[in-house]
């Protein structure tokens, strides 16, 4: 082949390989937000920023996406009275008490729930608020076989453990989640209890 066969050979191979490639302006612009996206629900990175591809208008933009909050621990101890109403094998429980935690500072817990004479260690359930000094409510659920109350020998002390749900609330906690474990002791001659709570929470 002469030098003029080979020129046109390397020529062609250099305009195929621009088709291919496309304009220079063409190349991927990387990602960033408030600029165009192609597919709807993608998701990129820009640095330590996750993007999602979103529909604003007509357009396909990518939006910053909200950082999920962190699970924080969560520990709290209250001191209050309980009545309990028994009629025949079921127990109408109402408590109230006042404490102090991590997250919800100082606050008051207040719960109502039912529970049954089951020996010796009836189960108990039903939903609960905490409430911080602000008056936000972070509200948690015992289910109806999430707490027992195990008794003394005599029927007068109790010993409580059990977990229960936080199910969001009011103000900041509005959006709340998480989980807690709970261990206390219950007077049934006075009516005075003492409860630790220790978990995680989501707000």
């Amino acid at each position: 082949m002469t030098r003029f066969g080979i020129l046109r050979v390397v020529v062609a191979a250099l305009a195929t390989a621009a088709v291919v490639a496309g304009p220079s302006g063409a190349a991927t612009t990387p990602p960033a937000a408030g600029k165009a996206c192609t597919k709807g629900g993608a998701t990129a990175k820009a640095g330590a920023v996750s993007l999602v591809c979103t529909k604003k208008g007509a357009k396909l933009v990518w939006v910053a996406k909200a950082a999920t909050p962190a699970a924080t621990a969560f520990s709290a101890s209250y001191t209050g009275k309980a009545t309990v109403k028994i009629s025949g094998s079921r127990a109408d429980i109402a408590a109230d008490a006042t404490g102090t935690g991590t997250v919800v500072g100082k606050s008051k817990l207040s719960g109502r729930g039912v529970g049954n004479e089951a020996e010796p260690c009836p189960l108990f359930g039903g939903p609960g608020t905490i409430t911080v000094a602000n008056g936000a409510k972070l509200n948690f659920v015992i289910t109806a076989s999430g707490g027992s109350a195990c008794t003394d020998e005599e029927g007068k002390l109790f010993s409580l453990v059990g977990r229960a749900t936080i199910k969001g609330g009011t103000g900041k906690y509005a959006k709340a989640k998480g989980t807690f474990k709970f261990t206390g002791s219950y007077d049934r001659g006075n009516g005075l209890f003492r409860i630790k709570l220790r978990g995680t929470l989501t707000a």
